[in-house]
């Protein structure tokens, strides 16, 4: 068996790995055309130009990966069909289920490392594609956000920041804290010129704690109490600078993690964002499955493509990669607009896909 397994595992990966690249040479191409003058303009050193290139290589996994297996698989499975090799090895007392291990152990596998750079690495990469695409491909110094306003609803917290450095977040400028009790009413206000992340602590610089009355307003029968000029540790405020980040950053370059802290943070957001978010959420978990789920249906499609127009089969493939991926945005869609529960609509291609392909499975033993 293991001699069978590299039989197919080498008449496998190697298409995959030309269309692989295939894919990745024709995106490339097709934004080298849009942003070349951009790079010409700005003189942009060839290590920045790599850097961005391997991000958009990543941003695109999502999609060419799938579309990669499919084809590989229908291609080897019908190159196999064809020169009755299939027909050899089930002659042989091979079931197909186990002619099948070896291009599901490779889906499995791409699908697995797809979910783990999308929760470990795609979300900065993206990110910073985007930055570095939107300041002309020129490495920003600094990423200033003013005004931030963020409120940590379990804790009953507010922070208002003048200003935060996305590149160094840890450092904030004009720090207001307003600390409430439990009814939301404020009964003390921490304000500092310059806050720093240190230790896993706050650390305020130049500032001081304004007690305030039952009503929520400054106690004027108080003065403010003014913080050690050389810094103060305040230890009641657990928020950290990644809370803050998150709040500015766009939903889809947080990490599943990220979300969920979000969503536990937030529950006093509209049904309808919460909706919006689990669906995205969940969504997020899914998509990478998408590798597992072509390459269940493009077996036993390939199978067959000796026995009928090798076309035929493509364009089954092809109708079947769209369908996927319409069912996929039909599923958020409802999931956001509360037609059905926000995972049945993230996970509703995923559920149909794996039905159809393991019901052709059935049907070829």
């Amino acid at each position: 068996m293991k001699l069978m397994d590299k039989y197919i595992l080498r008449e496998f990966l190697t298409p995959l790995f030309y269309i692989i690249a295939g894919f990745s040479m024709i995106t490339i191409v097709f934004d080298l055309f849009g942003h070349l003058s951009h790079f010409l303009d700005t003189k942009a050193p060839i290590w920045l130009v790599v850097r961005y290139y391997l991000c958009i290589f990543l941003q695109t996994l999502e999609y060419t990966l799938p579309a990669s297996l499919l084809f590989a698989t229908l291609y080897t499975q019908w190159l196999m069909a064809k020169n009755n090799e299939l027909t050899a090895m089930r002659a042989s007392g091979v079931s197909f289920s186990r002619i099948m291990v070896p291009y599901l152990a490779v889906a499995f596998t791409l699908s697995v490392i797809s979910a783990v750079l999308k929760e470990t690495v795609i979300p900065f990469t993206n990110q910073w594609a985007e930055t570095l695409s939107e300041n002309k491909f020129k490495i920003p110094k600094h990423q200033l956000q003013r005004n931030l306003a963020y409120y940590n609803s379990t804790d009953n917290r507010e922070w208002l920041i003048d200003a935060i450095d996305l590149n160094m977040p840890g450092t904030l400028t004009g720090v207001r804290v307003k600390l409430e009790r439990k009814d939301n009413i404020c009964f003390e206000e921490i304000a500092a010129k310059k806050a720093r992340w240190l230790d896993g602590q706050w650390w305020f610089f130049k500032g001081h704690r304004q007690p305030y009355n039952n009503e929520g307003i400054p106690d004027k029968g108080k003065t403010p109490i003014p913080l050690n000029p050389a810094g103060e540790i305040i230890p009641e405020l657990t928020e950290t600078p990644s809370d803050f980040v998150n709040e500015i950053k766009p939903w889809e370059y947080l990490t599943s993690l990220e979300m969920m802290d979000y969503l536990h943070k937030h529950p006093q957001i509209s049904k309808e964002a919460i909706a919006n978010k689990k669906t995205d959420f969940h969504a997020h978990l899914a998509l990478p499955w998408a590798c597992l789920l072509v390459t269940l249906f493009g077996i036993p499609v390939g199978a067959r493509g000796s026995k009928q127009n090798p076309l035929a089969g493509i364009f089954l493939a092809v109708v079947f990669f769209l369908g996927f991926y319409f069912l996929t945005h039909f599923g958020i869609f409802c999931g956001k607009k509360h037609i059905v529960l926000p995972w049945i609509g993230a996970w509703f291609s995923n559920i149909v896909s794996a039905v159809i392909g393991i019901t052709m499975i059935i049907r070829m033993k």
